[in-house]
């Protein structure tokens, strides 16, 4: 496991969060969060206009929250969330299911464990996301259920999430979503 430079970064632009790795694969991008909703969806780590956009923050998530959602385009290059739907596949997901996420303090560790499409227009799975109670986080897993979501791991209330969603589709205004589940914070030794 490889620690990122989280307050250098900050020195260029202050509103990284994170830094995104999934061993094994190309996927290894900053993580982006600003004020105005979505405004890294078509800019890149600088602010320049970039077709590829960044991995972005929601702004619901927090520190310390339930589930950090993070969103990126499904480039057909495989570049930013491009290959996320390959979490369909077994033989991947078992070589894949870890999901890094780099802060200041260290490394969160995720074990992937749950993969669903929904549509975007779905408020009450959009609203759960970020579940800010335990009803909430019962609605979530339901919500899933419902969309035939595949279920790796157990997760209930308490756990801390993160969720990777880029556009599918198969469906009108469809959206893919890969939920992994904290298993180890490895602590940056100052």
């Amino acid at each position: 496991m490889e620690f990122i430079d989280i307050k250098g970064l900050q020195k260029e632009n202050p509103d990284i969060k994170g830094y995104l790795k999934i061993p094994q694969t190309e996927n290894a991008y900053p993580v982006m969060r600003s004020k105005e909703p979505d405004w890294y969806i078509d800019r890149d780590f600088y602010g320049n206009k970039s077709v590829c956009g960044s991995i972005y923050m929601h702004n619901a998530s927090y520190k310390g929250g339930t589930n950090l959602v993070l969103y990126g385009h499904n480039m057909r290059s495989g570049q930013m969330f491009g290959t996320l739907e390959a979490y369909l596949d077994e033989s991947f997901l078992q070589q894949n299911k870890e999901i890094h996420f780099i802060t200041e303090e260290g490394i969160q560790v995720y074990e992937v464990c749950m993969v669903f499409s929904a549509s975007a227009n779905n408020q009450e799975l959009l609203k759960c996301l970020v579940s800010y109670t335990e009803e909430e986080m019962q609605s979530l897993l339901a919500l899933i259920k419902q969309q035939g979501g595949r279920k790796y791991a157990p997760v209930s209330w308490g756990d801390s999430l993160i969720t990777l969603a880029t556009c599918e589709y198969s469906q009108k205004n469809g959206r893919f979503f890969v939920i992994g589940k904290q298993t180890d914070i490895i602590k940056r030794k100052d």
